[in-house]
């Protein structure tokens, strides 16, 4: 699915592609 959106993007002539990590998920305790 990605590959093929990321190409459609370029193809269309986009060069950025823009993320949000929930932080809470990715470290669910201080320092862990």
């Amino acid at each position: 699915m990605w590959p093929d959106l990321i190409q459609k993007a370029k193809d269309g002539g986009l060069d950025v592609i823009q993320t949000y990590v929930f932080w809470n998920g990715h470290e669910p305790s201080p320092g862990r």
